[in-house]
């Protein structure tokens, strides 16, 4: 079974982090994120999913959330990734 994951840019991570409603729940350094995607990736692999790794292009999600007219949090972000191919 397919399944997106978001990947963020490390030269996305400060304006990122800056455009959230969230920052709290994020890690503190695209390198801890980084690494923690890396097991949530190999995890999923091991369950018998195929996770795609989706770049999040930043303009992008802060229109699906101003259409949407939602907060830019980790809910949002998991929909906005969930709704691309």
């Amino acid at each position: 079974m397919s399944l997106n994951l978001a990947y963020y840019r490390k030269s996305d991570w400060s304006k990122l982090i800056e455009m959230i409603d969230d920052p709290e729940k994020m890690h503190d350094t695209w390198e801890e994120w980084y690494q923690d995607f890396l097991r949530v990736e190999k995890q999923l692999k091991s369950l018998g999913f195929s996770p795609k790794r989706i770049t999040v292009d930043l303009d992008k999600l802060k229109e699906f959330c101003l259409q949407k007219r939602i907060k830019i949090d980790g809910n949002a972000r998991s929909s906005y990734v969930s709704s691309l191919s």
